[in-house]
């Protein structure tokens, strides 16, 4: 599931709202049936619009949701760790150094990591194998070994897809 907020740049403020409101609308339609089928949810929700995705989680009871590919603030992560979701970082840490910057903050309970294959990284197509090179700068980061790091992301993954 993932919020369609992108490229609203040159919409108006109102327009902005309007598309959030039914985005938001249409979100809650596919929550539900997550809860009810007891399905894991995952979102592709953009910095300030979570605030539009934790109401809508929170009505339908749905913790653990992951939060794919997701930047924000320092309160909004803390936010997300609060309510017990999930973070996943891409390869696009070894492209963009702000992203890095934020995912060296994500508490080691709630980071997950994925490749969002087949995303293109600086025109590299990206593949499913390039979590290893995710897994091995994010352990560095946290003076962990590869091993660590991946079981500690394997657990993670457990709990997100509740196996």
């Amino acid at each position: 599931m993932a919020f369609l907020f992108f490229y609203l740049d040159e919409k108006t403020e109102q327009e902005k709202h309007l598309i959030k409101q039914l985005g938001s609308e249409r979100l809650a339609r596919f929550v539900k049936i997550a809860a009810d089928l007891e399905l894991p949810v995952n979102l592709h929700v953009v910095e300030d619009d979570i605030h539009y995705a934790l109401p809508i989680l929170k009505d339908y009871q749905i913790k653990g949701a992951l939060f794919h590919w997701y930047e924000g603030s320092d309160e909004n992560l803390a936010l997300l760790h609060q309510q017990a979701h999930f973070i996943s970082v891409s390869p696009w840490i070894f492209v963009d150094p702000h992203y890095f910057e934020f995912a060296k903050k994500i508490p080691l309970d709630m980071l997950l990591v994925e490749s969002d294959s087949p995303c293109k990284y600086n025109g590299v197509q990206g593949e499913p194998n390039m979590i290893n090179s995710v897994i091995d700068v994010l352990a560095k980061h946290h003076q962990l070994s590869w091993d660590v790091m991946a079981t500690l992301i394997n657990e993670n993954t457990k709990r997100f897809l509740k196996i």
